[in-house]
């Protein structure tokens, strides 16, 4: 699929599995996606958080040379961003062929979709709280948090 012209990823899906006959009338197609999504999802790309029953990237596996939280100095793995650029290319197929994906994500992930120019959106706790309510809640106390007696 990477490897394809730009405009080729243009054309509607064909989808055939070896082995079996039939022809793709859209079933075939929803069975391949519902299959690379169980895929993904028990890859190690993603965590899935139980609390909210939501994926989201595996902070381990996003930088190498520097911490997660120093985003300044922080650079993506090269091999975690061409399977990054792999799932998007297959998202976006899934979603161009009318195909509904099954992995749950946050908010947040839309949002850095919808903007993902170098003026990213700024993410905020009420972002993280939909991914992960405890956390969340546990940072606002450490800022709200006052040590006079």
């Amino acid at each position: 699929v990477a490897r394809q012209k730009p405009m080729d990823l243009f054309k509607p899906l064909r989808v055939h599995f070896i082995g079996e006959e039939g022809v793709d009338a859209g079933g075939v197609q929803k069975e391949f996606f519902a299959l690379l999504c169980e895929e993904l999802t028990n890859s190690q790309l993603f965590e899935y958080h139980e609390e909210t029953r939501l994926y989201w990237f595996r902070p381990d596996q996003i930088c190498s040379g520097a911490p997660v939280a120093d985003s300044d100095s922080a650079t993506l793995d090269p091999e975690f961003l061409a399977e990054l650029t792999l799932v998007g290319i297959c998202f976006g197929l899934a979603i161009y062929n009318q195909n509904l994906l099954g992995i749950p994500f946050p908010i947040a992930a839309y949002k850095l979709l919808l903007d993902s120019s170098e003026n990213c959106p700024k993410l905020s706790l009420k972002d993280l709280e939909n991914l992960s309510p405890t956390t969340a809640s546990s940072l606002r106390s450490l800022l709200y948090y006052d040590e006079t007696p």
